[in-house]
């Protein structure tokens, strides 16, 4: 609520002047950017006599004459807004004094901004005035009596001039405020409040950052005083708040900083010992239009810096457990696609367990990630580990963690384990087939009681996690083999996400060749300009047979990218940088199937070709290319182009 006070030696002098005010807040539009609400409120204090106390309370202050010379004279804040004497209403009160008086000298008593330009309007009128200006709260009286012994005969004043006026038998009329003088002061006090606010703002803003900020900051006058300094400078250089306008000799220690301080030159990241401290200086002038007026010195403690520097390393290190992708990042719009993004988007919504399987190179981290960005864990870590990438026993301490003196070897203090680094969020088992039988047994208690014992320790720690495995291995006829054991086999095996091989989603091949090539090309060929496939390049590489899928297509366009110079890529051109690697056969899309969780094998027994296993899949489906293409786990349009090229025919 913004506060303006009326102030005046007189209650209800301002006619109309709160009816003028509730009309000037029907239009406050010139005042958007203050939303506070504006209240007016009158005060009336004797003569001189202000209250410190009540006058501290408003934003701003409304007065006239000379009551305004005198708060002016005392007050340098709240802000004074002074109202003016508006020629039309000294000619309205001259004009109603007449009307009394008829075609008397009159004499006209104020402050000198009630007075000017009075005898101008009074010629112009047919009016005879003399002017008497006031300069202080007591020489009423004294401008009176010095009005009659000229000879005039009727007077125009303040309240105290013309109660006075009365007592010596003068006729008398108060120099009255009118509407329009009123509306333009209450303009004038809305916008002095507007620019007020958003100067504190502002200064607050600055100060805020001026003192939170990690640097010293100071600011030296070009006598060499202290002008200004933060918090951060108070603390490093032992300054107190009372230091400010004393002499910068007298507050730093004699030394390297203070020569620093009192001398003309600057400095940009010089190391100025302080004590036992060493300090990061940079040194810059204020000065306007060649006018140096003061320095700005700002400074680092080293010491801190480097404090800092290892806390914030430990930090990333501990916040680098994020998930980067979402299913936005998954290009491609074949069918097979978006039904395993829409089935991968329907397990995000739930909490249980997921295990990923497809081949190599399908984008089985990219799925995991999507996931845990999309369900309720997303804010929590995301921890990824390559089951296949360590050593048994390393892997069980990284999975675990382990205490102090666990093993020879053991670092200080001990280790946490990813398992509880990702407490709260989703931890990615990748490659999870390769886990040893032994490691196996603990992974299976982890997902039974979500709870693990670190190596050399006997305490229990709970943990809230949500496992993500992944394999493109045939987990089912590893279990069949002895290599997995089958109760891990179906506790991982709750929701399962089958990715398609790169060939069975031949369509978005295009779509991701232009993509890895755009991307490449920025990288490696900045300001060259695009790079793009022809049609018979999409087409080339919609024939090849992907064994490394989409990690294959990627190193394929990157070799492109680094190995072409023509803006067109056409068959010829990319056939040259595939080389062997557009020869081969088609893929088993049989041999990765996994098992059902069920446990029952519906995949075809072993066969001697792929042309065996398709015709054994079609003679089971009733030669329903739909359902045989299911049993195979590729796409209708796939077995279509396999039968073609084996020239299998329908019965």
């Amino acid at each position: 609520m913004v506060r303006i006070a009326l102030l005046f030696p007189q209650k209800g002098f301002f006619e109309a002047a709160f009816e003028t005010f509730a009309e000037h807040n029907q239009f406050q539009h010139d005042f958007e950017t203050v939303t506070e609400e504006y209240v007016l409120e009158e005060v009336v204090t004797p003569g001189s006599q202000f209250d410190p106390e009540v006058i501290g309370t408003y934003d701003v202050v409304i007065s006239r004459g000379i009551t305004a010379e005198l708060f002016r004279r005392q007050f340098q804040q709240p802000p004074l807004v002074e109202i003016p004497v508006a020629g039309n209403d000294l000619v309205r009160s001259m004009e109603q004094l007449r009307r009394q008086v008829g075609d008397k000298l009159i004499a006209i008593v104020g402050a000198h901004n009630m007075l000017y330009g009075a005898e101008e309007l009074a010629e112009i009128v047919g009016m005879r005035v003399r002017c008497y200006e006031r300069h202080s709260d007591s020489d009423w009286a004294s401008a009176v009596d010095e009005a009659l012994d000229d000879g005039c005969e009727a007077l125009l004043g303040g309240v105290e001039t013309c109660a006075y006026a009365q007592r010596r038998g003068l006729p008398c009329a108060l120099l009255r405020t009118g509407k329009e003088a009123l509306w333009q002061a209450y303009t004038e006090a809305k916008k002095m409040v507007q620019v007020q606010m958003i100067e504190q703002r502002k200064s607050l803003r600055l100060r805020t950052i001026f003192d939170y900020t990690y640097e010293g900051i100071l600011e030296i006058g070009v006598d060499g005083s202290l002008m200004s300094f933060n918090h951060t400078a108070c603390s490093t250089l032992g300054l107190c708040p009372s230091d400010e306008g004393k002499s910068a000799a007298a507050c730093i220690p004699a030394g390297p900083f203070q020569e620093l301080l009192l001398s003309a030159r600057t400095c940009e990241n010089t190391l100025v010992p302080y004590g036992p401290l060493k300090l990061a200086v940079s040194k810059s002038r204020l000065e306007n239009k060649g006018c140096v007026w003061g320095y700005i010195i700002t400074f680092q403690d080293v010491t801190r810096l480097q404090q800092m520097e290892k806390s914030i390393r430990k930090q990333l290190h501990a916040h680098g457990y994020e998930a980067k992708h979402t299913f936005t990042d998954i290009l491609g719009g074949s069918p097979q696609l978006r039904r395993v993004i829409a089935l991968a988007k329907q397990y995000a919504g739930t909490d249980l367990d997921v295990l990923i399987t497809g081949p190599s190179g399908t984008g089985k981290e990219l799925f995991a990630q999507s996931i845990h960005n999309q369900s309720d864990r997303r804010n929590q870590p995301f921890v990824a580990i390559n089951c296949a990438a360590l050593h048994e026993n390393l892997l069980e301490s990284e999975l675990f963690g382990y205490v102090e003196g666990a093993f020879t070897g053991a670092s200080k203090g001990g280790k946490t384990g990813l398992f509880e680094q990702a407490h709260g969020g989703t931890i990615f088992l990748d490659e999870v087939a390769e886990i040893s039988t032994a490691l196996q047994c603990k992974l299976l208690r982890v997902l039974q009681e979500r709870e693990i014992m670190r190596l050399g320790d006997n305490r229990i720690i709970p943990i809230d996690i949500r496992v993500i495995a992944a394999t493109n291995k045939n987990l089912f006829q590893y279990v069949k083999e002895g290599r997995f054991r089958e109760d891990l086999y179906y506790r991982l095996d709750v929701l399962r996400v089958q990715l398609p091989s790169l060939n069975e989603r031949s369509g978005d091949i295009p779509i991701l060749a232009q993509h890895f090539i755009d991307a490449y090309a920025a990288h490696y060929q900045p300001g060259a300009g695009a790079m793009q496939l022809t049609e018979d390049a999409c087409a080339l590489l919609e024939q090849i047979h992907w064994h490394g899928n989409i990690r294959q297509l990627k190193n394929i366009c990157l070799r492109t990218v680094v190995t072409c110079r023509q803006r067109h890529i056409g068959a010829r051109a990319l056939a040259e940088v595939l080389g062997d690697a557009g020869v081969g056969t088609a893929p088993d899309a049989s041999a990765s199937l996994p098992e059902p969780s069920g446990g029952t094998a519906t995949t075809p027994p072993a066969a001697d070709s792929e042309a065996q296993r398709i015709r054994h899949a079609l003679e089971r489906c009733g030669y329903r290319r739909e359902a045989a293409a299911s049993l195979l786990g590729i796409s209708r349009s796939t077995l279509w182009k396999k039968m073609k090229a084996l020239q299998i025919n329908e019965k």
